[in-house]
């Protein structure tokens, strides 16, 4: 007797281990930042160029889980996060206030892929780092904050995308950020977010987001 049951428990485990790497592996989602490098733009009151540090084309995270803000923040995987710059050359006499704005481009960077839809905006959260200076407290510009609540805010001029930050600046400067994008734990209302579809509530199997950074500027006469 004792023989016999063991054999079901071992079949149980190995039925248990195949069902969870079963829901494991439709459990994942795409990030991934549309850029063009090198962006430049003249203006009467000096001039503006937004750049990129990495030399690949984009970012991209496969196989995404949900993760907590402080894990997200602290990642050391390359993959996780966006750094670019801004330089700016301003005459004294004058100021810039250039502004950082966060563009929704998942729909272009999806056609063609029927297979994989929009991940919903509650469930991305980005997060600004001022990576120019090494502050003592808290460096983050733009703490974690859900991409549904970005939306809110049309940046200046009616301009693509959504404001996310803004500068002022006079002289030579180069400013450096950090973007992290991720998948939180929850959403924007506190409901867990589900692998895969379940009950109805959709979850985040074959689901895509992506963005595009972009920086403008208004030159205005110093006082």
């Amino acid at each position: 007797m004792e023989k016999r049951s063991s054999k079901q428990a071992i079949l149980l485990v190995i039925v248990m281990i195949v069902f969870f790497i079963s829901v494991i592996g439709f459990a994942f989602a795409f990030f991934t930042y549309q850029r063009t490098s090198g962006t430049k733009s003249t203006i009467n009151a000096g001039k503006l160029e937004l750049g990129y540090i990495e030399e690949t084309n984009g970012i991209s995270l496969q196989n995404a889980m949900p993760v907590s803000d402080l894990r997200a923040i602290n990642t050391t995987d390359e993959n996780a996060y966006f750094d670019f710059y801004v330089t700016y050359s301003v005459p004294s006499s004058s100021f810039i206030r250039y502004e950082i704005d966060i563009e929704d481009i998942t729909e272009s960077t999806l056609e063609g892929q029927e297979e994989i839809t929009k991940l919903p905006s509650n469930r991305v959260k980005v997060a600004l780092e001022n990576r120019s200076v090494a502050l003592p407290d808290d460096p983050f510009l733009v703490s974690p904050t859900y991409f549904s609540s970005i939306e809110l805010i049309p940046a200046t001029g009616g301009k693509k995308g959504y404001k996310l930050f803004e500068k002022t600046i006079s002289g030579e400067e180069v400013d450096y950020y950090r973007l992290y994008m991720w998948l939180p734990e929850v959403d924007s209302e506190g409901t867990a977010i589900p692998m895969i579809d379940v009950d109805g509530v959709e979850g985040i199997a074959k689901r895509a987001f992506s963005v595009r950074i972009n920086v403008q500027a208004l030159a205005q006469v110093k006082e």
